[in-house]
Formats: structure tokens, sequence, C-alpha cells
């Protein structure tokens, strides 16, 4: 025994001093899953919470959105269980997906998340969600942000937003220029009666009341605009902060310079934005707005011939449709 480890050399592995990392003992863990049924036969369903994806029964899946998640969450890290959220989609998207569902249900996430393929268990469909930052850092990649975007449903969009600071959308806003051009349709389809009123839920940089609606209209009498007001906890104060909205060189231009000539019969009564403390919120204000998806669209304030820092992301809803 004595002779051998005289005479041993070069028994250990090369270790580089920087790149070595001591991560200690590893502790209990913090929660324990528990086993709600089980597994499917298949592979994709009965692996549960994996964190990459290895591409095994996803020939159900379409190519892009397959290919979205594996090369996504081949960055990702594991998450512990109180991190991960679960999203119950609806039947008519699973089954999109080629999927099969029996079960309806609602959906609810977290920000700067969104859906991965889902899993199947006992006739319930669940899917587990990843951090949307991986598309935002270190590289901005806007077109593969749009295609998660546009795969998401309202409620799923509009808490992914709320989680943008203002640097994020100012970074955002800059990226978006000459991007995805708009039209008066990406905030009233065109097959929306006149006099129908469209929201699109907001979120702003400012100090306070970040929360908001912009509500826009097709006017019956004219043509090439969209008419359209301010909806918040502070329009008792400022005003509905009415505008007449316009595309201009692929944006969409909010003009509170001009005021509409027709409303929706539900809408507030319409007042120039000199009064009450319209004045310091709307009077003279132009917002453009540039596309990121369908649904969403980001802008920047401009007063008085300058760039304010002041920005804002809409998300669209749609309309319920008539059964």
């Amino acid at each position: 025994m004595t002779r051998a480890l005289t005479e041993t050399r070069d028994v250990e592995a090369l270790v580089h001093a920087i790149h070595e990392e001591d991560v200690g003992r590893t502790g209990r863990p913090e929660e324990v899953l528990p086993r709600f049924c089980s597994s499917e036969p298949s592979v994709a369903s009965a692996v549960r919470w994996a964190s990459i994806g290895l591409g095994l029964d996803d020939g159900r899946l379409q190519p892009s959105l397959a290919k979205n998640m594996h090369e996504t969450n081949a960055h990702e890290s594991p998450r512990d269980v109180r991190r991960v959220t679960l999203e119950k989609r609806s039947p008519q998207f699973l089954q999109s997906l080629g999927f099969h569902c029996t079960r309806n249900f609602t959906r609810s996430a977290h920000s700067l998340e969104v859906c991965v393929p889902p899993l199947l268990c006992g006739g319930v469909c669940y899917a587990a969600c990843m951090d949307l930052t991986v598309l935002l850092e270190p590289k901005l990649d806007l077109p593969r942000l749009t295609e998660i975007l546009d795969g998401m449903g309202h409620e799923g969009r509009l808490h992914t937003v709320r989680g943008w600071g203002k640097a994020r959308q100012a970074e955002l806003f800059e990226a978006a220029k000459g991007y995805r051009p708009l039209t008066l349709t990406d905030f009233v389809p065109s097959d929306v009666p006149a006099l129908t009123e469209v929201i699109h839920d907001g979120r702003n940089t400012l100090p306070l009341f970040n929360d908001f609606q912009k509500r826009f209209c097709r006017p019956e009498k004219e043509e090439g605009v969209l008419f359209g007001y301010n909806e918040g906890a502070t329009r008792f104060a400022t005003g509905p902060g009415y505008y007449v909205a316009y595309e201009k060189d692929g944006e969409l231009a909010i003009d509170y310079r001009k005021t509409p000539t027709e409303k929706v019969a539900t809408w507030p009564e319409i007042l120039p934005n000199s009064k009450k403390l319209g004045f310091l919120v709307y009077e003279g204000m132009v917002d453009y707005m540039r596309g990121l998806s369908q649904h969403v669209s980001i802008g920047r304030a401009e007063k008085g011939g300058k760039m304010m820092d002041a920005w804002f992301v809409l998300v669209r809803e749609d309309l319920a449709k008539a059964s």
C-alpha cells in the first residue's frame, strides 16, 4: 500500500483554479412535489417538471413551437417547486398543438413567464412556465418574443408586460422602431363594427397609477382615424383624456391635440383636454406606438415637440365572439 502511494503520479484530474467552484453540501429539498396521479404512457407526459426538453414525443407539436421549447429551455436553470407556475390551458389551444383534453379551466401566470407545451394528467392539461428573461437578456430577441406573445392568452400577455420596468420598456421601444409597422386594424380589428369599444390594457412607467386602459372605437362618419379615451383611477381629476389616433410612418399616433366628434354610448362626456387637470397631463401631447406582436404595442409620449421619459405598453383584448 505504501509503495503504491509513493509511486502514484498524475492521479488527480487537472482543475482550473478560477473555474473551480465549491458548491458545498447539499441540503434537504425545500419541498417535495406530491404525486398527483398516475403517469400517462407517453414520455412527454410521464416526465414532470423537466427544465430541459429532450425532444421525446414531440412529434405531436408544431415544429416551430417544439424548436422554441428546446432551444429556450436549454438555457434555463432548474427551478424549485415554489417558483413553478401552472397554467391550465383551454382544450382548443391544446388541440391546436395535437393534444387531447376533455376539461376546461381558467388560467393564471406570473410576470415574465410563458407556457411551454403541456403535461397531461388524468384528463387535465397542465403547462409549466419558464422565464421570458432569456429572450430579453443579454441580447433582445424580438422575433422570438413576438412568437411567444402571440401564442399566449390575454392574461398571460398582461402579466408578462406588467413585469417590464422603465428601462425595459425604453429598450423595447427603441428596438421596435420599424420592426412591425402598425395600422388602425391592430387597435380596432376590421371586423369590429363602428362605435364598438375595443379595450387595450396598459402599463406605464410613472411613479404612481401604473395600470390604465385606452379604449378605442372606429367612428361612423370619418375614415382613416380612430377615436378613444383613457380610463383609469385618475379620470375624475384629469378628465377622460380623449384623443384621435391615426397612422404615421408605420407607427400609430395618439393625438390629444385633436378632439373626437363621436363616441361609444357608454363613454363619458367628450371634454377638451384643457379642462380639469387635463392641461397638466394630456393637453398638447402625442403618443407614438410601435408594434411588438398582434396584440401588444409599446409607446412613448411627446409633448411640445419633445420626447418625454414616459413609456407605456398596451395589450389589446379580443372581443368575445357571439355564439
